[in-house]
């Protein structure tokens, strides 16, 4: 086998040339990239030691102000405890008064709450009832029930007596002349024309 000598150079100095390239292009930028890492890390390690030997001594010194604190605590505590218990004698007859007063207090509160809340249901109960009713009247007579109380109303009211009719004038007359009809619901402009020209004719 042949070697050339000018193939030999001219590799050489390629091999050369390629690690000349690499060690300007690759390897320089490299170095100096892992050199400012560890520099950098090594910065980083001094500061985390002297940042732990901060912390040590603020930490001693945190735990000798809790040592004093844990001991003005527990004097006080102590202090506040023989004070608690003198207040606690010459007190507790009244504390026991005033509570139960306002236990006595709470339980009628507590009952005028409960009777207020029986009476607005029993109030409710009856609204709903009623409406019930009036919806079942309304369904089965095929006709308004406030119309219809309206009609028995005026005929209980035209088979009254000539007494009874001069009781009843007389009472509106002491009433300022003013006659009340109360009804459950509000009546239609009809059936409020009826009740006036019947209570007007009546009078």
């Amino acid at each position: 086998m042949l070697i050339d000598p000018f193939t030999v150079v001219a590799q050489i100095v390629n091999f050369l040339v390629l690690v000349w390239l690499l060690r300007r292009v690759l390897y320089g930028p490299i170095t100096r990239a892992m050199t400012a890492r560890e520099s950098r890390i090594r910065e980083e390690v001094d500061e985390a030691r002297r940042l732990r030997a901060e912390a040590q001594a603020e930490g001693e010194q945190y735990r000798q102000q809790l040592a004093t604190f844990e001991d003005e605590r527990a004097a006080r505590l102590a202090e506040a405890r023989a004070e608690l218990d003198t207040w606690r004698r010459t007190h507790m007859q009244t504390v026991r008064t005033e509570v139960e007063a306002m236990r006595l207090r709470w339980q009628q509160a507590i009952e005028q709450e409960k009777e207020a809340f029986l009476l607005e249901l029993r109030h409710r109960a009856g609204r709903e009832v009623l409406a019930a009713v009036r919806r079942a009247l309304r369904d089965l007579a095929d006709a308004d029930i406030d119309t219809r109380m309206v009609g028995r109303f005026l005929i209980r009211l035209n088979a009254l007596s000539e007494e009874s009719r001069g009781e009843l004038a007389t009472a509106a007359r002491t009433d300022g002349g003013q006659v009340q009809v109360r009804t459950a619901s509000a009546l239609s402009d009809a059936d409020r024309d009826r009740l006036k020209k019947a209570l007007v004719a009546d009078r």
